[in-house]
């Protein structure tokens, strides 16, 4: 979604997937010919990181609590602290996209 730096740490917004294979599922050819794929059970979560290089740390957070994907800020603050993230997400059990 976003990265930028504050007080000398990197920070990264970004959809973490508990199990990586998902990733497969979007080149797979019953993706590509019209394929669901549960995003409730498969779904990736919004999760900010934060890069501590003089400490040398790295700590993660949950901060969406729904399943998502495709992560965006408005562009025109690309590279900076945003308070908004859009994203793709459904509500659960229904397959239809969440307002």
């Amino acid at each position: 979604a976003n990265a930028f730096e504050r007080d000398g740490r990197i920070v990264v917004d970004f959809v973490r997937h508990r199990d990586y294979r998902l990733v497969r599922a979007f080149r797979d050819s019953s993706a590509a010919d019209g394929g669901v794929i549960n995003h409730d059970a498969d779904g990736g979560e919004l999760t900010r990181a934060t890069v501590d290089w003089r400490a040398g740390e790295l700590r993660t957070e949950r901060v969406f609590e729904t399943k998502c994907e495709f992560p965006r800020v408005d562009s025109r603050g690309e590279g900076s602290a945003r308070r908004y993230v859009w994203a793709s997400a459904s509500q659960a059990g229904t397959g239809r996209s969440s307002p």
